[in-house]
């Protein structure tokens, strides 16, 4: 079954697509339409579900863990009361959105801090990039 959206967003059965309209296809499931609760509470291994590339896996969770490895342990304490398990990336990650479930507002501000460092270590490096350009060119 193919559900179409027209333009002025009403929704209707199609047979088939329309080109002047949007197309979604939606399989036809005995059980119905898939709950929140079906995706599970792992939200790392969620997360390595999400990326088909292995390239962009390897990437993603070399920045994850840069991130997470960067988070003190008395942030963790302080908002959740304990420190996570291990330094294991998934232990880490699932203290993480603990974190984000209980104060939004903290999360958002452990993001902004990170995203600062990241760029202070991009203006260094850029920097360094250019000094040594310029002492090749003299």
């Amino acid at each position: 079954m193919i559900l179409v959206w027209g333009t002025s967003g009403r929704r209707f059965k199609s047979c088939r697509s329309h080109h002047t309209l949007v197309t979604q296809i939606i399989p036809a499931l005995n059980s119905g339409m898939i709950k929140l609760e079906d995706v599970g509470e792992n939200n790392y291994s969620n997360f390595l579900e999400s990326m088909r590339s292995s390239e962009t896996k390897r990437m993603y969770i070399r920045y994850l863990k840069k991130f997470l490895n960067l988070i003190p342990n008395n942030i963790f304490e302080e908002y959740l009361g304990e420190s996570p398990k291990s330094i294991e990336i998934e232990d880490l990650a699932t203290s993480f959105t603990n974190i984000a479930r209980k104060d939004i507002a903290a999360t958002k501000q452990i993001i902004k801090t990170y995203i600062k460092e990241i760029k202070k270590e991009v203006k260094k490096q850029v920097k360094a990039a250019l000094a040594s350009k310029r002492e090749k060119t003299e």
